[in-house]
């Protein structure tokens, strides 16, 4: 099963984002790739049926937050 996951469902996941980041404007792309590890609760969350605590929520929001500031500044720059 560890076999399966590395090499087929991370591998995977890899090559179609590899492919699939040369069609997407830095930002976005730069945006994407922040947030996709704090949604990984929220689609727990929503598929899986597990309950993030109140620290774990908290957390993403200020990740969430920070990233979108981030990325909000550096269109304002730019």
């Amino acid at each position: 099963m560890v076999v399966y996951l590395g090499l087929i469902q991370v591998g995977l996941g890899y090559l179609c984002l590899t492919r699939a980041i040369r069609h997407v404007p830095a930002v976005e792309a730069a945006t994407l790739l922040l947030l996709e590890p704090v949604l990984n609760p929220i689609w727990a969350w929503l598929i899986h049926g597990e309950h993030p605590s109140g620290r774990a929520l908290a957390g993403g929001a200020v990740i969430m937050a920070a990233a979108f500031a981030g990325t909000w500044r550096q269109t304002r720059q730019g």
